[in-house]
């Protein structure tokens, strides 16, 4: 009713108003069941999510516990934590770093995670956590192969120093014992020239003396194990090594614990030249992580079979074992970096939510604001055009988080090439030893032309094996790599099934078995990055314009051109392009 005595102008102003509010209340009222499910998760404390997160590390559920323990992670990114938070989050950070190292194997997304939560427990004095902290960011240096600072036994040696000496000042016999024991396992080593740790030896034994908790057990057996083995008391130390695999917990990684003792086993064979006992000791560990499904472990073990059968003078079973190797590195690194890529799509999604969780909080808000006086609505519209500002500064903030994430990924795949470039040349030497080996030991060397002929009619036959289908689809990923044809007008699968001499059908049907879409999805995704790689700054296109470089990757139209390059990358052509500059 007060309406009514209100100026015309004003109460047509607040009619507006109220029916934007009325429209705002039925649309909120549309997302909620999109968003409870989201909001039940946002609103579990931290602890729960931690406890949740476990759960699924002890169920083999890794991406179900990455979710977690992200969730806790982002509300330290959101500024949506109290004080008291901070520890949970910088656990969150911690395991995340674990599960990055221990499952996915992407130990650079793993060492930054790492750094974090080191860098936030220093900032905030947090200090019991970091000797847990310390522990892990050895492990990752000394498991970081790829990294040139990261074998370096100096620098792992002194971080576990740095675990080791503040867990004993702190009397964290837990940690303590974690950090002496990876020490001992080190100092085995002889070629990394470890120095003396007797002092954290006796240091330990002081400490934690007249306990009997499973770390405590196992970390004194692993330190009398080392006294054996550098008194050259081998067979002492064998024993030693074997009693303490069986005083190894029932956590989630108890096994690892167990796969490094043995490998400790197995140095000592073969350093006594026991190589019958070495194999048998390499094939018990085999069959632990391939019970555990640990591609890591048992690419090593693999190299270490083709180590001890090249010390047996056995040529044939070495270059057998050092191909399996090679083909287990080649997974590994292939997870490695797909694991990297689902990680980065992960995280965008959930920043997505985070941005639908603000924006429904927002209208929750107008919902109140009905009748205002003039300072009330002017307060409001300048709300409003803050919030505006600082939406477009983070959308320029994503963005160029976009673009690095993608320009990563094209990198990790540039240098997964090579890799794969440098393995398939050696698996290829290989293959042809050990198919030269068995030609001579059945002595059907006669046959090799009558093989040639069933190889260059393989894809003749009216139906098409899964192992042709992957040998076919190589043959298509070579040319996508290699050849520059793919990127000219009018390329299609008929001029593919030239270059890979075999029939259209059957490169299509191999592309949709193991790429999951069809040709044009395929060539699409080569000439996007491609495309991606001439817009950054490459110095031979420079002065092209966007349409310029969409034709050159054979695309005829800026606006197909545009769409999928957006749908790929998530970004628009000229975003991508101002960005690189800016980078």
């Amino acid at each position: 009713m007060y309406l009514l005595f209100l100026h015309p102008v004003m109460a047509k102003f607040f009619l507006s108003t109220f029916m934007l509010l009325l429209v705002s209340v039925v649309c909120h009222a549309a997302a909620n069941d999109v968003s409870d499910e989201f909001y039940r998760l946002r609103n579990i404390d931290n602890k729960t999510l931690l406890d949740k997160g476990y759960k699924c590390i002890e169920e083999a559920k890794y991406d179900s516990s990455m979710i977690y323990y992200s969730m806790v992670v982002n509300r330290y990114y959101d500024n949506s934590y109290a004080k008291k938070d901070l520890p949970d989050i910088i656990k969150a950070m911690q395991n995340l770093g674990i599960i990055y190292m221990t499952f996915s194997y992407d130990y650079k997304k793993s060492y930054e995670y790492l750094l974090e939560a080191k860098e936030l427990a220093e900032r905030t004095k947090s200090y019991e956590k970091l000797p847990n902290i310390y522990n892990c960011i050895a492990n990752i240096l000394q498991l970081s192969k790829d990294d040139a600072n990261s074998n370096d036994a100096s620098e792992v040696i002194a971080m576990l120093r740095k675990s080791f000496n503040m867990s004993l000042k702190l009397k964290d016999t837990q940690t303590l014992a974690l950090a002496m024991d990876n020490l001992v396992m080190l100092s085995f080593n002889k070629s990394q020239n470890s120095s003396n740790i007797s002092n954290e030896i006796k240091l330990f034994r002081k400490a934690c003396a007249g306990m009997n908790k499973g770390e405590i057990r196992q970390a004194f057996l692993m330190c009398s194990a080392y006294e054996a083995y550098k008194q050259n008391n081998f067979q002492k130390a064998v024993a030693i090594l074997e009693q303490s695999i069986k005083t190894v917990g029932d956590n989630p990684l108890a096994y690892r614990g167990i796969l490094s003792s043995q490998g400790l086993i197995t140095k000592i064979y073969v350093e006594t030249k026991q190589y019958d006992k070495a194999i048998a000791s390499i094939n018990t560990a085999l069959g632990i992580a391939r019970k555990n499904n640990s591609l890591d472990f048992i690419t090593t073990l693999y190299r270490d079979l083709s180590d001890v059968y090249k010390e047996m003078g056995n040529t044939e079973l070495a270059n057998k074992w050092e191909l399996e190797y090679l083909r287990s590195n080649e997974k590994l690194q292939g997870e490695g970096q797909l694991a990297s890529v689902k990680n980065v799509k992960f995280m965008r999604e959930l920043n997505k939510a985070n941005e639908q969780v603000k924006e429904l909080s927002e209208k929750r808000r107008l919902q109140n604001i009905v009748f205002c006086c003039v300072l009330v609505v002017m307060a409001v519209i300048g709300g409003l055009l803050y919030r505006i500002y600082r939406a477009n500064r983070k959308i320029r903030s994503n963005n160029r988080h976009l673009y690095r994430n993608y320009v990563e990924m094209l990198d990790k795949e540039e240098r997964a090439r090579e890799r794969r470039k440098i393995d398939e040349r050696r698996i290829a030497e290989l293959e042809e030893k050990l198919h030269d080996m068995e030609n001579v030991a059945v002595a059907v060397a006669a046959d090799t032309d009558a093989k040639d002929a069933v190889q260059k009619t393989k894809y003749q036959n009216s139906r098409m094996t899964g192992d042709d289908a992957k040998e076919l689809y190589a043959a298509v990923l070579g040319v996508m790599e290699n050849s520059a044809e793919i990127y000219k007008l009018g390329f299609n699968v008929d001029r593919l099934s030239e270059l890979v001499h075999s029939r259209t059908r059957y490169v299509s049907q191999a592309i949709n078995q193991e790429y999951g879409a069809n040709f044009n999805s395929l060539l699409n995704e080569y000439r996007i990055k491609e495309a991606c790689r001439r817009l950054a700054g490459n110095p031979d296109y420079a002065n092209m314009t966007i349409e310029g470089i969409a034709e050159s990757v054979g695309f005829k139209s800026r606006t197909n051109f545009g769409a999928l390059f957006k749908s790929i990358t998530g970004l628009s052509p000229s975003a991508y392009q101002k960005i690189s500059r800016m980078e």
